[in-house]
């Protein structure tokens, strides 16, 4: 309404200010605070709502802005008018809504107006602002988390409302706890008295000096009085709200009590916010800033959020940077919602890399792009089971964990050509290549439910399926693990056959990874120890039917003779 009644009086110069102030409202308040709602981090209803409220305000805006911003305006609605309803023309009775100057100008909705949600976001834009003001006062980047914050004010509705809004003051000032009060005697609270100058200097004229010194005698009963009356007798002369400003303020001697605090006022508000760090509040925003740096080279590696990455680490060994990562390794996680790995990664798999410092400590961030879901592969991988058994004992493992790059599956080879059984140090050693786990520490389960280690290779002999879990890995299983066609080896594999020695490699391992026809090649050449001379397939034991291919899964469950 008062839009309309501005510009039906053509004063812009009152319009263009507050459609400026909503513009800064709408982008640093709204959107900022509810970026996980507007993503679909929550539940699926809030996304709609969310998503559903930003549109119309952006419909709304783009016609209030039009007379003033004419092309972006018209840009703006052509990206949204491809989702307005079909009886858009009924609704704003036009025949043509080819453009948005073709629309009317929207109308005030009373219902849609609500006052007290509006007073609640607006309490909680100053105490966010206030405490702003006090991370910058003490210079610490609102990374690096603090402990408490305390809102003081004798409205027990206002420290509702702040309760309520608890979520996004955690958020915005990234404090762990929030608490309000309305004892201002335990936290130091007095009010002071400051007299209007210009107004009385009038009224008073020659008892203004000692009208002003009896107002700096004034006790917090007698102003509490005039907070509620509105009026108050000193000297003789009745002092009014607009002759006599009232604020509250700290005591000087809540700095002593409670020195791990900085506060600040501001009309009827007051805040004290935790400004002391701890060690654990230190570490957690280091690991914010590592966080950052990860972000930082996904941007720069042309990553979009919704891209499948694994993340690598990788800091000096038994560092401080080190363990810091380690200890925070699934709190990072949480904050870019993608697997990280504290180890070294293949220089070919790598999409981008960086190395950085903090604190004088350096590590180096490798992404690697998925090139499948493990979900998509546990799902669909009963579909591509081997035809056939492996002709040597084999195990399936199981990595319960999201941080591998290709699968969660793997298959491995319990016996060589020879004979010769695997040892539990060799089965080690081949998880930590096959899944790539670097440093990580890890441990072999025989059951699903994480219960039966194995702690030597005779538990093997009775089961065809292992589990593994990795150091910082729930035990929560992400995906589910398939009860049916455990009997077979989950890779694709072929049987390769030397003179009498016969062998098995899968050429599928992780699943969902295949092995080129180079490495293929090199581990036959490496199984059968045929340095001298380069290895060649043949189809038959005579050796008459050479075998020519340039992709190894031609040769999916297949007898090599070499």
């Amino acid at each position: 309404a008062e839009y309309m009644g501005e510009m039906g009086a053509y004063r812009l110069y009152t319009v263009i200010p507050k459609l400026v102030k909503f513009i800064d409202t709408l982008t640093n308040w709204y959107v900022r605070m509810n970026r996980r709602r507007l993503r679909g981090q929550e539940t699926l209803n809030d996304c709609k709502y969310a998503l559903n409220t930003l549109f119309a305000t952006l419909f709304y805006m783009a016609r209030f802005m039009a007379p003033f911003m004419p092309f972006l305006t018209e840009y703006m609605y052509l990206g949204l008018k491809k989702f307005l309803p079909d009886n858009i023309k009924e609704d704003f009775g036009v025949s043509d809504i080819r453009s948005v100057h073709f629309l009317p100008m929207p109308r005030a909705r009373d219902d849609l107006i609500h006052g007290d949600i509006e007073l609640a976001v607006s309490r909680m834009q100053s105490v966010i602002e206030m405490g702003r003001l006090i991370r910058d006062r003490n210079t610490m980047p609102i990374k690096y988390p603090l402990k408490e914050l305390i809102v003081i004010h004798s409205d027990t509705q206002f420290l509702k409302d702040i309760q309520d809004l608890g979520d996004y003051f955690k958020e915005e000032l990234n404090v762990k706890e929030i608490m309000g009060s309305s004892d201002k005697n335990k936290y130091k609270v007095c009010y002071k008295a400051l007299p209007n100058l210009k107004v009385l200097g009038a009224k008073l004229k020659k008892d203004m000096k000692i009208v002003t010194e009896k107002i700096k005698q004034l006790d917090d009963a007698q102003l509490k009085q005039f907070k509620s009356t509105g009026k108050i007798e000193v000297c003789g002369h009745v002092l009014t709200e607009d002759e006599l400003l009232v604020t509250v303020s700290f005591d000087e001697s809540i700095k002593s009590e409670f020195s791990r605090f900085d506060t600040m006022c501001n009309e009827d508000v007051l805040i004290m916010l935790d400004v002391t760090p701890s060690q654990e509040m230190i570490d957690e925003g280091l690991a914010r800033e590592i966080t950052n740096r990860i972000q930082k080279l996904r941007k720069a590696g042309g990553l979009n959020p919704v891209d499948a990455i694994v993340v690598y680490l990788e800091a000096e060994p038994k560092s401080s940077l080190e363990k810091l990562i380690e200890k925070h390794l699934e709190f990072i996680e949480t904050l870019i919602k993608q697997p990280v790995v504290l180890s070294a990664v293949e220089k070919e798999k790598i999409h981008c890399k960086d190395t950085y410092t903090i604190q004088n400590s350096t590590f180096n961030v490798s992404i690697i792009k998925k090139a499948s879901d493990s979900n998509d592969i546990v799902d669909n991988v009963l579909s591509d089971l081997p035809t056939e058994k492996p002709p040597l004992p084999y195990v399936n493992v199981y990595y319960l964990s999201k941080r591998n790059v290709e699968g969660n599956i793997c298959c491995l080879v319990l016996e060589n050509p020879l004979g010769v059984k695997m040892t539990l140090d060799c089965l080690s050693t081949s998880l930590k290549r096959v899944f790539n786990l670097g440093r990580l520490d890890f441990q072999i389960f025989l059951d699903v439910s994480l219960t039966k280690q194995v702690e030597n290779m005779s538990d093997l002999k009775n089961t065809r399926e292992l589990f593994l879990t990795a150091q910082g890995t729930s035990n929560n299983l992400e995906y589910q693990v398939p009860s049916q066609g455990s009997q077979n080896a989950w890779c694709h594999y072929v049987t390769v056959v030397h003179k009498k020695a016969k062998g098995v490699i899968f050429i599928e391992n992780p699943k969902g990874r295949w092995m080129d026809i180079s490495g293929l090649y090199r581990c036959v050449e490496n199984m059968f120890s045929l340095e001298k001379q380069p290895a060649q397939f043949y189809e038959d034991c005579l050796l008459q039917k050479p075998v020519f291919c340039d992709n190894v899964k031609s040769l999916r469950e297949k007898v090599l003779h070499i």
